[in-house]
């Protein structure tokens, strides 16, 4: 984390890029060839199904991959790779696992990569984030305001958090959460400063986050709410650079966990589901059971592409696709996109010690902190090492909203990238970064052991 940030020989991206492509087609032929493993025939036909999913995966990334070359030839050459890797992966479960919700994300994952090259090639475009915070801030949170007026549910049960857009359905939480990142990165680089009084520099944005927080909870996406709180406390941590400011997180834990408790029946739910999973297992807890039983029934090695049963976890495409991926890939296949993820974490930490800007550092420590900790909130919520939160994984879970969003946020990481500073930041403003490169790290193994165990 020290070391200055070195861009990799410009024609080692495409060599990634290969390596991803070459690991996703093998995966979809054989997802295509597991219906007839299944079933034992002699004669082997490969299914042309998972065709289409391929094809919308490998052409997007490879425009990407272009304008990358093209626009931002010295961003960092590992971050678009792993992007790949891990949208591939979960492209192509879905659609094993719903074959109408795999066109829904195909699509969407068009439009997020349309979206990322579009904004590649648009000029200033960091800057322009942080001139307009108050507007981005503002339409995410009317967003938010007309679910509870005009709100849907596509499956016309429980929250409605979505809203219906020609069809399309938005769930305005999702793009919500990088635009209060955009918010807070461009606040606390223009009022943290050593003669401001720390109360008069944090008080606007304990405000707005907790006006965020209280609509999430309006919605009932305490997940959501959860994580917002999380990244907040996480930003303030390093742009104050007082540790204390961590002590909050148990606080608030505690002081949350107790009023949701009493308060909230779903609250109450989720905390019963996980401190006792075994108590009602054919019923409340029936998800969170099968979830741990796919985990362990996937052992090592995993059953093979298409060759477990998935889909007995309810809502596996979405809440629940890690399990997925653990029944079919294995304790070496979940580890691996743990790893991968972590990995995204510790590069986007280094971009933001090394940015040319406040804005541009806070920016960039804030969307690497995004996602780290929703990627352990919902994994460990599939493992039962925390309690179970709803939201998504990022790029691997269905969603369109939130695969545009992720997408966005690459662009933003691959931007900041290109801008470094000629030097790095003096040893008192680093610091802090180190210390949740350290956290990310200790919560990821924390996953891959509980991971092991089953």
């Amino acid at each position: 984390m020290d070391a200055e940030l070195t861009a990799t020989p410009k024609e080692k991206q495409p060599n990634l890029l290969l390596l991803v492509v070459g690991f996703i087609t093998t995966f979809a032929f054989a997802l295509s060839l597991s219906p007839a493993i299944r079933l034992h025939t002699e004669i082997i036909r490969v299914q042309a199904d998972y065709l289409l999913p391929l094809v919308g995966w490998i052409v997007p990334v490879t425009l990407i991959g272009k304008t990358l070359r093209q626009r931002l030839p010295n961003c960092d050459q590992l971050i678009f790779p792993i992007t790949a890797f891990l949208s591939g992966v979960g492209l192509l479960t879905i659609w094993r696992l719903s074959p109408s919700l795999g066109l829904k994300q195909t699509l969407w994952f068009l439009v997020g990569s349309l979206l990322f090259v579009l904004a590649a090639r648009a000029r200033d475009f960091i800057v322009t984030l942080k001139r307009y915070k108050y507007v981005w801030l503002t339409l995410g949170l009317l967003l938010i305001g007309l679910t509870f007026v005009i709100g849907v549910n596509p499956a016309n049960d429980g929250p409605k958090l979505w809203l219906n857009v020609f069809g399309l359905y938005l769930q305005p939480s999702e793009p919500l959460k990088l635009l209060m990142i955009i918010y807070l990165a461009a606040f606390f680089s223009d009022q943290i400063r050593p003669n401001v009084p720390l109360l008069d520099s944090i008080l606007p944005t304990v405000v707005i986050t907790g006006l965020a927080g209280l609509l999430l909870i309006g919605q009932r996406d305490i997940g959501t709410a959860t994580l917002f709180v999380m990244i907040y406390v996480l930003m303030l941590t390093v742009t104050t650079r007082r540790s204390n400011f961590l002590w909050l997180f148990p606080l608030l834990v505690i002081l949350a966990g107790l009023v949701g408790y009493f308060t909230l029946p779903i609250v109450r739910s989720r905390l019963d589901i996980w401190l006792h999973p075994w108590v009602d297992a054919s019923n409340s807890s029936y998800q969170l059971v099968q979830a741990q039983i796919a985990v362990a029934v996937g052992g090592l090695f995993g059953t093979g592409p298409g060759l477990g049963s998935p889909n007995v976890v309810p809502v596996a495409v979405s809440d629940f696709i890690f399990t997925a991926i653990a029944e079919e890939l294995g304790l070496f296949g979940t580890t691996a996109i743990m790893i991968l993820v972590m990995l995204l974490t510790m590069r986007g930490l280094v971009i933001a010690q090394s940015a040319k800007t406040s804005f541009g550092r806070y920016l960039a420590f804030g969307i690497s902190a995004f996602f780290a900790v929703q990627s352990f909130l919902i994994i460990g919520g599939n493992l039962g090492l925390v309690p179970l939160t709803g939201i998504t994984l990022p790029f691997l879970s269905y969603g369109g909203s939130s695969l545009v969003t992720n997408l966005v946020c690459v662009l933003i990481l691959l931007k900041i990238s290109t801008e470094q500073a000629h030097k790095m930041p003096p040893e008192n403003v680093r610091r802090p970064y180190r210390w949740m490169a350290i956290g990310f790290i200790l919560l990821f193994l924390s996953l891959v052991v509980v991971n092991s165990i089953y």
